[in-house]
């Protein structure tokens, strides 16, 4: 009789637009593995949810809406209500591996590894010693430090989404066991050709070039800059900021201090299944990571890998993870993040330069048959039939 493994991943968050947990999951649940996902509970959403390779709980806490969100002791008791429940779920689910994901799940999965006597995953989608939170205090950040120290030695392997921050974990834990990179790329797609959607929505001409920033409208991602550098670029190019974020309001109010309101367009954020049919309605994307941390300096956002899919050239900060994809793939430009001239320059010249453009937006479609979940989701498998064969 074949023996199924059974899966239990962790996650403190809704779980509603996870895109890597929900490649992941659904990867192993399509190879034969039972999963089950134990994610936050918040009004509107199912506490229970049936995907086709995989279920989702979430975990109703009685202390959420209860306790204040901003006061540390709050949160603590809070959390303890989440270990409790995911201790109790897993006690009757009895998992084989518990996949945790980031580093507040840590101490959850270790527990569960005691009890359950299973294997235990740590993946890291961040790199959470040098994260930039400019309200957290020192003593919690030593605390969160000292804690993904402690018991990162305790897992039985280590998944990360970058080589910088596998290297970066494995040097400052002083880690024996190999460190797995798992990018958080998106599925392939085969996208209609001719695609204007942002055209039509809003009554742009043949003759305008689409400049995108899709993604979170906050901190650190470089919007503003970008916004400031529509003055230095031509007058037929305009931006589309595609996403949501506690930023708008101030963007919106910038435009018209600079006079370019009718340059820059503002959407709200759209659904995972149809993200990609709006990406690819732009002639190229834009990501300017600020370099406020190592976290943010060895990023290698998904959003790179989106624009990859939807067959448009990219221009994004000259760090190391980005700069990788973008010089060896040859599909578009780096740059200074922080220097206006050379952003709106490096802009100007691939976006005006019909001869450069194409050569970038076909080696985009070369890029994305390698690039893919597909391809990637085979070193996670490897990873999981290896640590299986002592379950």
């Amino acid at each position: 009789m074949i023996q199924i493994i059974k899966v239990l991943m962790v996650v403190q968050n809704n779980f509603v637009n996870d895109s890597r947990i929900i490649k992941e999951a659904n990867s192993l649940g399509k190879n034969g593995y039972k999963v089950l996902v134990l994610a936050l509970h918040e009004i509107g959403l199912k506490e229970i949810e049936k995907f086709e390779y995989f279920d989702v709980e979430r975990v109703h806490l009685i202390t959420r809406n209860k306790l204040s969100k901003l006061n540390v002791y709050a949160q603590s008791i809070k959390y303890i209500e989440f270990f409790n429940k995911c201790i109790r779920r897993a006690k009757i689910f009895q998992p084989d591996i518990v996949h945790c994901h980031d580093i507040y799940t840590l101490p959850i999965g270790e527990k569960i590894k005691k009890i359950c006597k299973c294997k235990f995953i740590y993946d890291s989608h961040e790199l959470w010693s040098d994260v930039s939170h400019r309200k957290s205090s020192y003593i919690y950040t030593s605390f969160k430090n000292n804690l993904e120290k402690k018991i990162v030695k305790k897992s039985d392997a280590v998944i990360t989404v970058c080589n910088s921050i596998g290297n970066k974990l494995k040097e400052q834990y002083n880690l024996d066991q190999k460190i797995v990179i798992v990018r958080n790329i998106p599925l392939k797609r085969d996208l209609q050709q001719d695609n204007d959607i942002f055209r039509k929505k809003y009554n742009l001409d043949s003759e305008k070039k689409i400049l995108l920033y899709q993604g979170g409208v906050q901190d650190g991602r470089g919007i503003e800059k970008i916004v400031r550098t529509m003055r230095y670029l031509d007058f037929k190019i305009i931006l589309i900021i595609l996403g949501n974020g506690s930023l708008i309001p101030d963007l919106k109010h910038l435009t018209k201090e600079l006079k370019i309101e009718n340059r820059v367009f503002f959407h709200d954020a759209v659904s995972q299944e149809i993200l990609l049919d709006y990406t690819s309605s732009a002639d190229l994307g834009i990501h300017l990571m600020e370099n406020t941390c190592l976290n943010h300096y060895y990023a290698l956002p998904n959003k790179i890998f989106e624009y990859i899919q939807a067959n448009i050239p990219i221009v994004c900060s000259d760090f190391p993870e980005m700069k990788n994809i973008i010089i060896n793939f040859k599909i578009g430009e780096v740059v200074d993040p922080t220097d206006e001239s050379k952003i709106a320059k490096v802009i100007n010249d691939v976006m005006l330069s019909q001869d450069k453009f194409e050569i970038y937006k076909t080696n985009c479609k070369n890029a994305k048959d390698i690039l893919n979940w597909e391809n990637e989701e085979t070193i996670l498998l490897e990873l999981y039939r290896n640590i299986s064969v002592s379950v």
